[in-house]
C-alpha cells in the first residue's frame, strides 16, 4: 500500500478544526504536516479573549508534523513570488515550506 500524501494545515485548519470539535478526528488521519510559525499563532492570542479558541499545545505533536522554514528558504520564495508579500507569517512559512517539498521533487519549480 502506497504511504498517504502529506496534507499541510495552516493556523485557520487547526483553529477551525478544533472549534468544531473535528481536530483530533483530522490529527487521527495521520500525514498532517504544518510549520513552526502556524503552531506559535494557534498557540497565540490573549486567553479570555472572547471568541478564543484555546488550543492544547500537546494537540499541536505527534502525529502532526511541525517544520522549521528556514530564512533563505523564506527568502528565496520571496523574490520568486513577490505577491507573497500579503501572506501572514504563518501562510508563508506553509508556501515556502510546500515550495521546498515540490523542488526536492521536482514539481512546479
Amino acid at each position: 500500500m502506497a504511504p498517504q500524501p502529506s496534507i499541510l494545515i495552516d493556523t485557520n485548519i487547526i483553529i477551525e478544526a478544533t472549534r468544531v470539535g473535528a481536530f483530533s478526528r483530522l490529527r487521527a488521519r495521520g500525514a498532517l504536516v504544518t510549520v513552526e510559525t502556524c503552531v506559535e499563532e494557534a498557540l497565540s492570542g490573549k486567553p479570555g479573549t472572547r471568541g478564543r479558541i484555546v488550543i492544547a499545545p500537546d494537540e499541536l505533536r505527534d502525529p502532526l508534523s511541525v517544520v522549521g522554514v528556514s530564512q533563505a528558504d523564506r527568502v528565496n520564495v520571496a523574490l520568486r513570488f513577490p505577491d507573497s508579500s500579503v501572506l501572514d507569517a504563518g501562510e508563508r512559512d506553509l508556501l515556502v515550506h510546500a515550495f521546498g517539498l515540490a523542488q526536492t521533487s521536482g514539481v512546479g519549480a
